[in-house]
């Protein structure tokens, strides 16, 4: 075999397993509930201190640390699928036989690299998943090299060569409108015709953060190499030769092609780095998915040509992408829309837009994740598309709607605005739930109520884990970013290949570490919740919560949380760790330093203490300090310390006071900043929104998940049939002669389960916790069920977690419409009502003790709230009177003549 363009990989044997860190939960885990519970109880203070013996890493813990140095943190995404060229970790990739007689696409694209091949005969090649399930299908088509002449433009400068400029819909307000070239447009080319819609919505979601600096220097756009770079391009490119654009000196006036934004006050804000972006942080209102708002008739913005004209284009333009870079489509082509029209000639599927972004971004040619300003343009024109399309609509159930009965499918369909030939859901009758951009404040709400979900099901979590990401010291990312691209070892201009070696960090170390009980000495965990976050320097940092096997107690005797400065001698590996990475240094963002006898925000210098124990005043545990040096140490866990080689904090949950605490923290919402935004000439002010930097960008991108646990939260619906949310069907699936025009909701569901004595005695949360319903066919070996709607009904190997609506006494015919729904065991509407005029009767008739008892919690509920705020208002009362005892008489008539004034 002439292996001379076969580049044979070597593989470790080593193997690292492929699945997600989720763990399968015990077939006790209902006896857990309660064992988990019992196990927080409040530490007494033990008679004599606990003896530390001298932590030293066994050989397991030793072999697998010197694994991970010698092979797992030195893999990375280097093997190129020989169909596609998507970049693959060697324990991914998938083999296919290979023959000399065939020409692969990557070796046809890349005839200067070799073939990847298998290091083992038989003589077998890597290919993608994706190409080995569809080894025909239609990928992205690899691209012209980058002309010399627009390779020798620096990175930033490139932008300059389009044509285009581009606006921003964030932060336009109903009524204000600068966009005066827009009224003339509306209407036209398949534009709105909506003039609300078309001001409000067009233009990119976001806009690109830059420092204001920058923007006040008036020639920062020119470069030289910008000549002759758009010269070539229209000699070459077929698309900008129409332009005839010309950059000829510094003195032109250009403004940038992207929408700018800058803080509105620059003042103690993080570093802005490049290819950061601003986006929204709210919901959108929900009128972006009516078909007036639909972005194919959305305006991107404006071309100009040397004439200085300048001429629409639209969201949705086949030409945009290859206009707006030139310098990545040198000739024009190779954009999506040419994968769209070779699926529409060869009359194949092709991938999705998001597919695309994320193979152009990890694809064996450099230049898309290497750029400035696509990855972050390509991802929030996907958000645009996400957003701005007829979305499922909702029929909201009302008081009129009963009397003259439910619509039928004919009430709901309507002719288009656009094509008298279309039909479309009647969107004056329905509405849409909100959207928003994901990672937004909606998207983290949702998973507080997910975490607080899993602590009411299984109890108090053991442990809060945070790990931080060490991208500066971590010396195989270094060599990683070494060998790899334009070899720039700065982290921040290297988002891709950091997030991969964060993400083959974490998942190797759960893999490997977390799971093996023996080495963590924490047990076996039973269920976790996890967050990525993004710190003011961009890096990744991890918040999750533990749910163990091990109780805190036996922790505690076994030292799984330290809180010392390891013995140099008799501790040297982990002394070393510790030294660089768990020492707090006080500064301004904590507060610090603190006064003599004080302690910071973070609890810094701690206490000394002979023990660990909890502190029942501040619900916290105190951590075994002996010494001074131990009164500055970041609580750790040893054995991942030793394998993660970066900071960490690793916390027992005591009590729902530090739960709270702790779920706060773990979803919270990212922070929000005031900005100005500059588009093209003209400039808006006070917009609030966020920064997304470039690698959280990247997580979205590479459809990483930015929360993640080991059990589903399903919400269930609680509302009666007169204010429940109906889903109306799609247009496709909506026909005249439909008697119901909505998808059954879970209630409906579960009152048409299966005929049978075993679903007969489930509730309605145990119905969904215990059974997967699902509309299509299951593979499963299971028996499957049937229920009067036509749904395949099968046990759940693990039962999820359903959560419901919190009402209470106050919500009236809701609350008690909610409590029969879940005490009974209902099959339909008629028999939660009875013979009852109401459902507080029927609920009064059937659970007197359970609706006095209710009567009783609120009322003292609702006491205590009112001695609290009597108790706050005595306390400011006080203090007030003290503040006003220290006034000398001169102060007190000032205070007294200035309340006169403002009167």
């Amino acid at each position: 075999m002439d292996d001379s363009n076969v580049d044979i990989y070597s593989l470790d044997a080593y193997n690292l397993e492929n699945d997600e860190f989720i763990l399968d939960f015990d077939s006790s885990c209902n006896s857990q509930i309660s064992y988990n519970n019992a196990m927080h109880q409040i530490i007494q203070q033990q008679s004599s201190p606990n003896i530390l013996i001298p932590w030293r890493p066994f050989k397991r813990l030793n072999d697998l640390h010197k694994t991970f140095q010698q092979t797992i943190l030195n893999q990375f995404s280097c093997l190129p699928c020989s169909n596609c060229g998507y970049l693959l970790y060697p324990d991914k990739a998938k083999w296919i036989q290979y023959s000399e007689e065939l020409s692969y696409q990557f070796e046809i694209a890349f005839p200067r690299s070799k073939l990847p091949l298998h290091p083992f005969p038989p003589a077998r090649i890597a290919v993608c998943s994706i190409c080995k399930s569809n080894p025909n299908r239609i990928f992205p088509s690899y691209l012209i090299p980058i002309p010399p002449e627009i390779q020798a433009i620096p990175l930033s400068k490139r932008k300059y060569l389009s044509p285009i400029y581009l606006h921003s819909s964030m932060g336009r307000t109903p009524g204000v409108n600068p966009f005066n070239q827009y009224h003339s447009i509306v209407g036209t080319m398949n534009y709105s015709k909506n003039i609300r819609s078309f001001t409000l919505y067009s233009g990119m979601l976001g806009a690109f953060l830059e420092s204001s600096d920058i923007i006040n220097n008036n020639n920062h756009w020119f470069h030289p190499t910008l000549i002759q770079g758009s010269n070539w391009l229209k000699d070459n490119n077929p698309y900008l030769k129409s332009f005839n654009m010309h950059l000829e000196n510094q003195e032109q006036n250009i403004n940038s092609p992207f929408p700018i934004a800058t803080h509105f006050e620059e003042e103690n804000i993080p570093i802005i780095r490049s290819g950061e972006i601003v986006v929204p942080s709210n919901d959108f209102d929900v009128e972006i998915h009516d078909e007036d708002a639909h972005f194919s008739r959305l305006m991107a913005g404006f071309a100009r040509t040397d004439n200085n004209l300048s001429l629409p284009i639209s969201l949705n333009d086949p030409n945009l992408e290859a206009l707006l870079f030139p310098d990545l489509y040198p000739d024009g082509k190779g954009t999506y829309q040419d994968l769209v029209n070779q699926g529409l000639i060869s009359n194949v599927k092709v991938e999705t837009y998001g597919k695309y972004i994320k193979e152009r971004i990890g694809g064996k040619d450099p230049r898309f994740r290497l750029h400035h300003i696509w990855p972050a343009w390509s991802y929030l024109q996907l958000e645009k598309y996400r957003n701005h399309q007829n979305n499922q609509r909702i029929f909201r159930q009302n008081q009129i709607s009963q009397l003259h009965g439910p619509p039928h499918a004919s009430d709901l369909i309507q002719k288009s605005l656009y094509n008298n030939n279309k039909l479309i859901v009647n969107e004056q009758i329905t509405t849409t739930l909100p959207t928003f951009i994901r990672t937004g404040d909606s998207y983290f709400h949702e998973k507080e109520h997910h975490v607080n979900a899993m602590i009411n099901n299984y109890g108090l979590p053991q442990l809060f884990i945070t790990l931080t990401m060490s991208e500066n010291k971590w010396k195989h990312l270094k060599n990683i970013l070494l060998r790899t691209d334009n070899h720039d070892t700065l982290p921040t201009n290297r988002p891709f290949h950091c997030t991969h070696h964060f993400i083959h960090r974490l998942r190797s170390m759960k893999n490997n570490l977390w799971k093996d009980p023996e080495l963590t000495n924490w047990g076996k965990i039973l269920h976790f919740f996890e967050r990525i976050e993004f710190q003011n320097r961009g890096a990744a940092h991890i918040h999750g919560c533990l749910w163990t096997t091990k109780s805190i107690n036996n922790m505690i005797k076994d030292n799984v949380i330290r809180a010392d400065l390891p013995d140099s001698e008799k501790e040297p590996e982990l002394y070393k760790l510790v030294k660089t990475h768990q020492i707090h240094t006080c500064d301004l963002r904590c507060g610090g330093p603190a006064a003599p006898g004080e302690v910071c925000k973070k609890g810094f210098p701690r206490p000394y203490s002979e023990y660990t124990y909890e502190d029942p005043n501040s619900s916290r545990f105190i951590y075994k300090c002996t010494k001074e040096q131990d009164r500055w140490i970041v609580p750790y866990h040893a054995p991942t310390l030793f394998i993660w080689n970066a900071h960490m904090n690793l916390q027992y949950v005591t009590t729902r006071g530090f739960a709270r605490y702790m779920t706060k923290y773990i979803a919270k919402r990212e922070p929000t900043h005031i900005f100005n935004i500059q588009e093209d000439d003209k400039y808006r002010q006070h917009i609030q929104g966020r920064r997304l930097g470039t690698m959280e960008l990247m997580f979205l991108i590479l459809g990483e998940t930015i929360c993640n646990s080991s059990v589903k939260v399903q919400y269930l619906v609680t509302d009666p049939p007169s204010t429940r949310q109906k889903s109306v069907l799609p247009i496709s699936l909506l026909k005249v002669s439909n008697e119901t025009p909505f998808y059954p909701d879970s209630i409906e569901k579960y009152f048409n389960r299966p005929e049978n004595e075993e679903f007969d005695l489930l509730l309605y949360q145990e119905y969904f916790e215990s059974y997967n319903i699902s509309p299509s066919k299951l593979t499963t070996s299971k028996e499957v069920y049937r229920d009067k709607l036509g749904n395949y009904v099968v046990k759940r190997r693990t039962k999820i977690i359903t959560r419901i609506r919190h009402l209470r006494l106050i919500d009236g015919e809701l609350y008690f419409y909610q409590q029969l729904l879940l005490r009974l065991k209902p099959r339909s509407e008629e028999e939660l009502k009875g013979y009852f005029s109401t459902y507080r009767e029927h609920f009064l008739n059937k659970f007197p003790e359970v609706y006095h008892n209710e009567c009783i919690l609120y009322k003292k509920k609702h006491q205590e709230e009112i001695n609290n705020f009597n108790d706050q208002f005595i306390e400011l009362t006080h203090a007030f009177l003290e503040n006003l005892m220290g006034l000398t008489n001169t102060q007190f008539k000032e205070i007294i003549g200035s309340i006169s004034m403002c009167r």
